[in-house]
């Protein structure tokens, strides 16, 4: 419950002004029963009972509406419920979408919610607004690694279409060696890609000077790698840069094999914590095994 009381305040001057000064008394029983919901709905996760963990989380941010913890809570609960209840997935991820936005209007650049907007809407094919939000995190939050990764993998998805299209464009199949044969098609390509291209790869390097082990960073490597091989002016620049793409998959198999060996492939699941925020989505996953080299090569 709250009362609310309109106060007259002196100006400066000693003129009275009908500034008005608004006091919000909350009910301490009233910010204790969201505690204790939220609590109750932090349980309900962890005990993965995803439909009470929504109930007792709404009503903790009714009565908390500006809890950041809550409303975070809220929007993974929903998120949760959406994988547990396929037919309604739809609603579920906007109801979470709905609460992130709201919180990134009032908290420009809060990571946790800026993040999962960029997975949300590249998960639903929105790559311009998952570019956005990876930009904001590169932006306000340096050491954001995820923002890095996920923006390469971005334009990578780009740059495949767009390497395809030349490449069929040049009578040549993907299994071929680079460069693109077509001179023509190949200076297209380049002059129309080649920035963010290499923005891309210096957005992976930046991924990797934070987290030296990010084996899906080394494998975007090696295809954004493969991409500019297709750009490349003269087949010894080609075959180096193919060199090179074949050293980041040896890196990220050393460092899978090493992961391997330590135990470390599936990790449990921690608890989650009513006084700590949520944990943010799964980065994209990495890219598929690549092809067998041509014949003869």
């Amino acid at each position: 419950m709250r009362n609310y009381f309109i106060i007259p305040t002196r100006k400066p001057g000693g003129l009275l002004a009908a500034a008005l000064l608004i006091l919000t008394i909350v009910c301490p029983g009233g910010a204790r029963a969201a505690s204790e919901d939220l609590a109750k709905g932090v349980d309900a996760v962890n005990q993965r009972n995803y439909t009470a963990a929504v109930v007792f989380l709404k009503r903790a941010v009714d009565v908390e509406p500006l809890s950041l913890n809550a409303r975070l809570h809220l929007a993974n609960a929903y998120l949760l419920q959406a994988s547990a209840d396929p037919e309604n997935r739809s609603a579920w991820r906007q109801s979470a979408r709905e609460i992130y936005q709201g919180i990134a209007e009032q908290h420009p650049g809060h990571p946790l919610a800026t993040w999962n907007l960029a997975v949300l809407a590249l998960q639903a094919g929105n790559r311009d607004e998952a570019e956005q939000r990876c930009r904001e995190l590169m932006a306000g939050q340096p050491g954001a690694r995820n923002g890095y990764y996920t923006f390469a993998v971005i334009q990578f998805m780009r740059l495949h279409e767009a390497r395809t299209a030349a490449r069929r464009e040049s009578g040549m199949a993907m299994s071929d060696p680079s460069p693109i044969s077509n001179p023509a098609v190949r200076a297209t390509f380049r002059d129309q890609h080649e920035s963010v291209l290499e923005e891309s790869l210096r957005a992976l390097r930046t991924a990797l000077s934070i987290d030296p082990r990010d084996e899906n960073a080394l494998l975007y490597s090696n295809l954004l790698l493969r991409v500019k091989a297709d750009m490349a002016e003269t087949k010894r620049e080609s075959d180096e840069l193919a060199r090179q793409a074949d050293d980041a998959i040896q890196q990220a198999r050393q460092l899978q094999s090493r992961r391997l060996r330590g135990g470390s492939q599936a990790p449990v699941q921690a608890q989650l914590d009513p006084q700590e925020p949520p944990p943010g989505l799964l980065a994209p996953p990495p890219p598929p095994p690549p092809p067998p080299p041509p014949a003869g090569i």
